[in-house]
């Protein structure tokens, strides 16, 4: 889950969508997740940042490997 990946402080992931809809894998396809320590309201520099994560790496590299 993104939250392990980034080791997120209990406060940060509890305010976070991903952790409300347990959609830790999925992070980067909610809006309003907090990456970085700040919630990304625009869609195109959030997907900027979630390209260069752990997370979203792993989950592309699974799908090009199906």
């Amino acid at each position: 889950m993104c939250w392990e990946v980034k080791t997120c402080p209990g406060e940060r992931k509890e305010n976070c969508p991903a952790w409300e809809f347990n959609a830790g894998a999925l992070c980067w396809f909610i809006n309003g997740t907090i990456y970085a320590g700040s919630v990304h309201q625009n869609w195109k520099d959030k997907m900027k940042l979630c390209k260069k994560c752990k997370v979203y790496a792993s989950l592309m590299e699974s799908i090009d490997n199906e």
